[in-house]
């Protein structure tokens, strides 16, 4: 274990980055939820449901991996964290037909938030020094609007690469 430093930068950036990604795939699936839905065939109770197995997968892993993530060791379960959640979004995105395929990966990727997210504060409790706590697990908690962002963000770069394909079907 590293020493408790005055304010650990790279730690509380490094934490931050592994939150905003293991949130990715429901605030994604929120904010594509109008484009998809038609496609995937459920309604918007449809996609209330399958957030809100995400955020109790969440909650409910964490009583349970708590204690994984401890034995672990954080630079581990960061790795997973994260690399569930990549697999998955590749998963809805390429899987992902109908409402239950949709909802077992959110299910998956709930888990893989609740790991990195004990993981992330763990780095924190960690690292950070008393007397910056506050400082250390606000950046980090910064990281959840930022996701938020970057999801609504992907509206428009989705929106502009279907327009573009379906400019370049109209040309041919």
């Amino acid at each position: 274990m590293r020493g408790r430093e005055i304010f650990p930068i790279r730690a509380a950036v490094g934490a931050g980055s592994v939150t905003a990604i293991a949130n990715l795939p429901v605030y994604l699936v929120g904010t594509l939820a109008t484009m998809i839905r038609p496609d995937l065939g459920f309604s918007s109770i449809g996609t209330g449901g399958a957030v809100s197995l995400f955020m109790a997968t969440s909650a409910l892993s964490g009583l349970v991996l708590g204690r994984w993530v401890q034995d672990w060791g954080t630079s581990v379960a960061v790795r997973v964290g994260a690399g569930v959640t990549g697999l998955s979004m590749l998963g809805i995105a390429v899987f992902a037909h109908n409402w239950v395929i949709l909802a077992g990966l959110l299910v998956v990727a709930g888990g893989a938030n609740a790991t990195a997210q004990m993981a992330a504060n763990m780095v924190l409790a960690e690292r950070s020094s008393p007397i910056n706590d506050g400082l250390a697990f606000g950046t980090k908690q910064a990281a959840v609007p930022l996701a938020t962002m970057l999801a609504g963000l992907s509206v428009p770069v989705v929106l502009g690469a279907i327009d573009w394909l379906g400019s370049r079907a109209q040309s041919q």
